[in-house]
């Protein structure tokens, strides 16, 4: 038996970004689902780069729009997240995603790795401490390349 999943597509314009397809898939047989943003304008001349010091559950959600060749790093642990399909989520979001892989990732190391496995946990653990807010940290978009695209709320 073969089962279908539901896309949905919406064009829009998002302030400050520019016109893009938000893209969303469901199977509600399987559960998966993924979403994605392309962009349906013209690539711009140049990027922009913004930069949140991140001190509050308010920074947490500010929502994110990031096309599929942003890039986003948190310098205070060395976290960098390379070219990915675009979304639209919350800073809290990308985090979120990341824990979710690096614990994909780490049940799949064989127990004997027992070196990889710490290191695995450790930085996931960073990971928990930033997104509870035990420090403050800064959230960067982009690492100053032209043309690739970032857009950040304002509280």
């Amino acid at each position: 038996m073969q089962f279908q999943g539901n896309t949905r597509i919406l064009l829009t314009k998002i302030p400050y970004f520019k016109e893009v397809a938000v893209m969303s898939f469901y199977c509600e047989h399987c559960e998966w689902r993924n979403n994605e943003l392309q962009p349906v304008a013209t690539i711009q001349e140049k990027g922009v780069v913004y930069t949140v010091k991140c001190t509050s559950e308010h920074d947490l959600n500010r929502e994110v729009v990031k096309t599929e060749w942003a890039e986003i790093d948190i310098p205070e642990i060395e976290f960098e997240v390379k070219k990915q399909s675009g979304l639209i989520t919350t800073i809290e979001g990308i985090i979120d995603r990341a824990i979710t892989g690096l614990n994909e990732t780490l049940h799949s190391i064989p127990e004997e790795d027992k070196e990889s496995k710490m290191k695995f946990s450790e930085f996931i653990g960073k990971l928990v401490r930033l997104k509870m807010l035990n420090e403050p940290f800064t959230f960067v978009s982009s690492k100053l390349r032209l043309i690739f695209n970032v857009f950040i709320c304002k509280i």
